[in-house]
């Protein structure tokens, strides 16, 4: 318990987004940080650059060669490595670690330490990237990784990241000053808007063909986007979309067991008739 700690992400969105015009799918590449940037921008009109890669070297526990890191420890079975990178102020810090290969296939885990706080993160995806923390003042920091019960691991060297903060909260206020309202009710999801332009109405909720979108009482067409989302486009101006769920399938499994009761009934009905005759 004492090792939690809960916070309010005060940039946090509805699930209903109001986009800068009409939503047209971002071409994601395999960088991810590239991908994030773009669909922001996207999404709120602006063109800012929200990460940097900042300048790092080993200190001690590992060697480069032909940009693939080696880190070993013999004695303990914990191979280790620790690199220094200087920071700037007001600073969130990322690391990316790609094409890690463990000796151990059991323990494919890692302890990260700063300033002598340990963290412990996965590496159940495909793309290795952790949360080193917030800095608040600009300092040189030395970062220790430690993979457990692995006596030798490699992987491509790292790139270090910081997020460029000022940006961030450019971009969460943009989308916070959309005029969007968004509400659930039983089966349905409404949300009221007001756009300056025609736009596209982006729901982080995924893509079902059991969804129906409708505005003042006709049915509007739903999108998919980015390959997982649903957008609707609206026009200029105030309005209200509502989604509406229904499990694909439902209606005509539901006729289905209503004609196999009836056929049921009419069943026992006649063979009934058939024992009292007899």
């Amino acid at each position: 318990v004492g090792a939690t700690s809960l916070y309010q992400n005060q940039y946090s969105d509805q699930m209903a987004l109001l986009t800068n015009d009409i939503y047209s799918d971002v071409n994601f590449t395999v960088n991810t940080l590239d991908n994030q940037t773009n669909f922001i921008n996207k999404i709120t009109g602006l063109s800012e650059h929200y990460f940097y890669r900042l300048n790092s070297q080993i200190v001690t526990g590992g060697s480069l060669l032909n940009g693939r890191v080696t880190t070993n420890n013999q004695n303990t079975g914990d191979a280790n490595i620790t690199y220094r990178v200087s920071i700037p102020r007001d600073t969130q810090l990322y690391v990316s670690m790609p094409n890690i290969t463990f000796t151990n296939d059991n323990r494919e885990d890692i302890q990260i330490t700063v300033s002598g706080r340990t963290s412990l993160y996965t590496t159940d995806n495909a793309y290795s990237f952790f949360d080193i923390g917030y800095f608040k003042a600009g300092q040189t920091i030395d970062i220790t990784f430690v993979f457990p019960e692995n006596s030798q691991v490699s992987f491509n060297s790292p790139n270090f990241y910081e997020l460029n903060i000022e940006s961030f909260q450019k971009a969460a206020e943009a989308l916070s000053s959309q005029n969007v309202s968004v509400k659930t009710q039983g089966n349905k999801v409404i949300t009221k808007y007001s756009a300056t332009k025609d736009s596209s109405i982006l729901f982080t909720l995924p893509y079902d063909k059991g969804w129906h979108a409708s505005q003042s009482g006709k049915k509007i067409k739903i999108s998919r986007a980015q390959g997982g989302f649903m957008k609707v486009d609206v026009q200029k101006g105030k309005g209200e979309v509502t989604l509406s769920f229904v499990p694909n399938g439902l209606k005509e499994g539901t006729i289905l067991s209503i004609i196999g009761l009836i056929s049921f009934v009419l069943y026992s009905r006649t063979m009934k008739r058939k024992v009292i005759r007899i």
